[in-house]
């Protein structure tokens, strides 16, 4: 986000705070201020980052996400498993996970896009 979050209660009504959104931050007037022009952190600049401030890796952190898309998949199988293909038809799907990690370094789950 383009601003650092809080519980406080003058700012709970506050998008920039507590909507991660790229669309919506792209408004805030702090929009690129703490990551690129963009407001994104490309994974060679977070591994830099938990390296120099939280003596980590972002390899340090795959293990939780990996975690959690497998998990996230398994309780979807049943959802997503064609019964038969039928030839020329074959299909896939592309899931796109978003994650943020707090401060304790936990990785959480924001959502998933198809």
């Amino acid at each position: 986000c383009s601003v650092p979050f809080t519980l406080d209660a003058s700012k709970l009504n506050d998008p920039f705070v507590h909507l991660s959104n790229h669309c919506i931050q792209t408004r805030s007037e702090t929009y690129g201020k703490h990551e690129s022009a963009t407001n994104e952190v490309w994974l060679k600049d977070f591994d830099v980052y938990l390296k120099q401030h939280h003596n980590s890796s972002v390899e340090a952190l795959a293990a939780q996400w990996r975690s959690i898309i497998k998990e996230t998949l398994d309780a979807a199988r049943e959802f997503m498993e064609v019964d038969k293909f039928e030839p020329p038809y074959n299909c896939f799907q592309v899931f796109g996970f978003d994650f943020m990690v707090d401060s304790a370094l936990k990785v959480w789950l924001v959502e998933v896009n198809s």
